[in-house]
């Protein structure tokens, strides 16, 4: 998989969800079948802090993965002003190899006016 740049803009306090399809250099759906993937927000590409914005997994929900489509969705149930940075994503195969299929991209928060629940 080579690494795509994926800008994402999202609105202040409303959910999003954003699937991304993966494919071989000939146009083939990748299959993801037992993969597992993390996604990083981060303020800036040069932040080392230890904790991110906000962090993605497949394991916390964040990301799911539908392997025989090559699908990984995106889902935050609540976007957060402070969410705009950069992120990328990883993807772990069964057997531990990690691939990178998103490069550090833009992620945008349009700001909003109503709020709360």
């Amino acid at each position: 998989m080579k690494p795509v740049k994926v800008p994402i803009e999202a609105y202040e306090s409303a959910s999003r969800k954003v699937s991304l399809v993966f494919k071989d250099k000939y146009g083939n759906l990748v299959d993801l079948s037992g993969y597992t993937a993390r996604m990083q927000i981060r303020p800036s590409a040069d932040d080392e802090s230890d904790t991110p914005i906000l962090e993605l997994t497949t394991e916390n929900g964040g990301l799911s993965i539908n392997g025989d489509l090559g699908k990984v969705t995106i889902f935050i149930e609540e976007v957060l002003l402070e969410y705009t940075g950069v992120f990328d994503m990883l993807l772990i195969s069964p057997s531990g190899f990690i691939h990178k299929p998103v490069r550090t991209s833009p992620f945008k928060v349009i700001p909003g006016v109503t709020h709360g629940s």
